[in-house]
């Protein structure tokens, strides 16, 4: 962003007005670095709290250790922590009376089994209590075998149990108890039969299947009732089981963080991020760094910080930057832009598996600049199903070979996913299923910010199959599959023909590659290019070729030559970073200054400040034209 205004010539060592005052940096912004749990992906290790037990009254004493928990996410994208199933093997969690039997009890099955109405139960007092007595729950209540024992988070300090929300659970009720379900709040509960994946569809998304849920030798008790005296649990080989409530179960609490809550930046040496107390703000400054032909005039810039708006180079703390440290890197100081470049030019941008990716240049009929790949950056990608089966889907072709609908498949999911593997697949209709390289990362993982924005966000177009009404449809992305009209085949499949095909051989390369076309009659086939430039539909569900097609301004620079490969090289922003600590509870203003030679300072009485409100969440913004808050 280039920040205009009225400039404001501050004090100079030369003395006197000055009309060689250098420009401010364009892009001049400050941002909270924040770390925040709810952005660790699930199945990221989290320590939290810890336990020991004291050995009063006979117990056996336990030394102190750390509590790791698993991330995970419903379906509503909320975090919840479950307790590892490493730690759930430690004594005493594994070998825990869910509610012991309750002689007293009017109901005849409790009276040996045990209850198991979950908020009077046993289990659910020791996790919760934060005091070394027992008090009974009901007048039936007897003590378990752990009542001597310290309670679940004795040990937490208050900061570590202000992190987690005293959350609203629902659990279900046995006959005895009247049936249906009840509503409580806790802060840490066991698991139900729905969330880990044995009923219903809310489940946590570490829970997907029988393995998921194993733990090698041992019955881990969930808070759903099977009974008056009985509960579900997870056995052995991960499914469902039930057993009496006053058994010995493994237990696995989970508990809901607040969603505000941040941790460290790093993993410990047990591979676990740990939750940030830290009463300072990381917050990162940033400028765009200034082409040579700008510069003539300046000699430096400082940048300084304050809990007001700094009213000159004095008014605060002082970031001092030199001439060299702002310009931008001399290599490239010969130039072209995209559209100064033949067609078939090739280009880098991005990397997959550690190798750069090289692109054909081409354009449509209306001379806008799109890159597609090339054969040789087409094998580090190797071959993908266009979609997965769909087992529930109630149209038999997509049940059994996958789905030819091309803005549900998970390939277009997977050409614009940015995400780690096992991360970046989400379901995009009812009967979506993974594909078999839900575990690679996806195509822009390894892509830079930079490299992600000169991508233009494009409307595209292609055909549908019968089963999905004929006809075509639009989409918005970044990459796409090309269609069988860009690639020249004809002019229906969607979008121009673009300008570098005109035959087979121009088409063709050494493997089959996908388009984003159905073959019209089915709901599974898929056009493709062959070997020779031809096209042929293949069922959604065989391995083929990736090629994707983006589109680019024409006015994005590029090197002034080809490098050994033959590529030219896209120059992209190039950022001048500082990071400072501030505090929290102080709001946080920056100012950036440019001089000349002669000390004379150039600032905008309008603009060039940024300002972080206390608590470090959001980030305001403030230029001459406008104020706009944005995600800090």
């Amino acid at each position: 962003m280039a920040i205009y205004g009225t400039p404001l010539l501050i004090g100079g060592g030369g003395g006197g007005m000055n009309d060689t005052l250098p420009p401010l940096l364009d892009g001049f912004k400050a941002n909270s670095k924040r770390y925040l749990l709810s952005d660790l992906p699930s199945n990221t290790k989290v320590k939290l709290g810890r336990y020991g037990n004291r050995g009063l009254l006979n117990t056996p004493e336990i030394a102190e250790f750390d509590l790791i928990w698993i991330t995970a996410k419903d379906k509503q994208g909320t975090t919840f922590l479950v307790l590892s199933a490493d730690t759930a093997q430690k004594q005493p969690f594994n070998s825990m009376v869910y509610d012991t039997a309750e002689p007293r009890n009017s109901v005849s099955s409790r009276k040996t089994g045990g209850n198991s109405r979950y908020i009077l139960s046993n289990i659910h007092q020791w996790m919760n209590g934060k005091t070394g007595g027992w008090d009974a729950t009901h007048p039936a209540d007897e003590f378990p075998p752990y009542s001597s024992y310290d309670k679940f988070s004795i040990h937490w300090t208050e900061e570590e149990r202000s992190v987690l929300q005293n959350q609203t659970w629902t659990v279900a009720k046995s006959q005895a108890d009247g049936g249906g379900t009840e509503n409580f709040n806790a802060l840490f509960v066991l698991p139900s039969r729905e969330e880990v994946g044995l009923e219903g569809s809310n489940n946590l998304d570490i829970f997907t299947d029988n393995n998921s849920r194993i733990i090698p030798n041992h019955f881990w008790a969930l808070r759903t009732p099977n009974g008056d005296d009985r509960i579900y649990d997870v056995s052995q080989s991960g499914s469902s089981s039930n057993w009496l409530c006053k058994e010995q179960y493994t237990i696995r609490p989970i508990c809901c963080p607040k969603p505000d809550v941040e941790v460290t930046d790093d993993v410990d040496k047990d591979g676990c991020y740990r939750i940030s107390f830290s009463k300072q703000n990381n917050i990162i400054l940033s400028a765009d760094k200034m082409p040579v032909s700008r510069a003539d005039n300046l000699a430096g810039a400082v940048w300084v910080y304050g809990d007001h708006i700094p009213k000159n180079v004095n008014d605060g703390t002082k970031i001092e930057i030199g001439r060299d440290e702002l310009l931008v890197s001399s290599v490239f100081l010969e130039t072209k832009t995209v559209q100064s470049l033949p067609s078939k030019s090739k280009i880098k941008l991005g990397r997959y598996g550690g190798k750069d990716l090289q692109w054909l240049l081409c354009r449509n009929s209306e001379n806008k600049n799109f890159l597609i790949l090339t054969q040789s950056s087409m094998a580090v990608l190797g071959n993908k199903i266009f979609d997965n089966k769909e087992p529930n889907n109630p149209n038999s072709e997509r049940k059994a070979s996958g789905n030819n609908n091309y803005p549900l498949s998970n390939l277009h999911q997977w050409v614009n996913a940015d995400g780690a593997e096992n991360e970046w697949f989400k379901k995009t209709h009812t009967y979506d299923t993974p594909p078999d390289y839900a575990n690679q990362k996806g195509f822009l993982n390894e892509w830079s910010k930079e490299e992600k924005e000169v991508v233009l966000e494009t409307t595209w177009t292609t055909t549908k199959t019968n089963a999905d009404g004929g006809g075509k449809e639009n989409f918005s992305s970044k990459l796409t599959l090309p269609s069988t009209a860009e690639l020249g085949l004809d002019s229906t499949g969607g979008g121009s023909k673009l300008d570098i095909f005109s035959n087979n051989t121009d088409r063709k390369t050494d493997r089959i590659y996908w388009t984003r076309n159905p073959g019209p009659k089915y709901a599974y086939y898929v056009k493709t290019i062959k070997t020779d430039g031809t096209t042929e539909a293949f069922p959604a569900l065989t391995s083929e070729g990736v090629r994707p097609l983006l589109a680019i301004d024409g006015k994005t620079l590029v090197s002034g030559s080809t490098d050994s490969d033959g590529c030219y090289t896209l120059i992209l922003k190039q950022k001048i970073k500082k990071q400072v600590t501030f505090p929290k509870e102080k709001d946080f203003y920056i100012r950036q200054f440019t001089y000349n030679t002669k000390k004379q300072y150039q600032t905008m009485l309008e603009g060039a400040v940024y300002h972080i409100k206390a608590g470090g969440g959001r980030t305001t913004e403030t230029s001459c034209s406008s104020s706009r808050t944005i995600s800090g």
